[in-house]
């Protein structure tokens, strides 16, 4: 199996979350010119975590308008990239997405846990990690594959 790397991530994430794009779009015009490579710029400004936060905020707002669908779809890939993540891939999907997602300061008010249902295995898993580092100070620990 081939490992995804970080470069992978967003023409996937695009594919499976039309809505997504025009963040995308967003983030880019943001960051400045959009005519470099996304991945270069991207890294200058917080790498995946940036592109993440705005990924959490984008699933809750999906959520409150009943896309379900596309919804799922981005948990699949999100459990796609647990899975069959290079470490950086792994830790920013926890660390970053997953985190963003339970934090009611980026999501607003929104009953996390709505969340769970759409999460594959893997997924679940680091869920219950970033719940435990907030509960009891417990650091998360994403594996390296060995």
């Amino acid at each position: 199996m081939k490992e995804i790397h970080p470069k992978n991530l967003i023409p996937t994430l695009l594919e499976a979350s039309e809505g997504f794009t025009k963040v995308w779009n967003d983030l880019i015009i943001d960051y400045g010119d959009d005519e470099i490579d996304w991945w270069t710029h991207i890294n200058e400004y917080g790498g995946l975590y940036s592109v993440f936060n705005a990924l959490a905020i984008y699933v809750a707002k999906i959520y409150k308008l009943s896309q379900f669908e596309e919804l799922q779809r981005i948990f699949d890939l999100v459990e796609q990239w647990h899975r069959e993540g290079s470490h950086y891939v792994k830790e920013a999907t926890t660390v970053g997405f997953l985190e963003d997602l339970s934090n009611l300061n980026v999501v607003g008010n929104i009953d996390t846990s709505v969340f769970i249902k759409y999460m594959g295995p893997d997924t679940k898993h680091w869920w219950q990690e970033v719940k435990k580092f907030w509960e009891t100070g417990k650091i998360i620990g994403v594996e390296e594959d060995t």
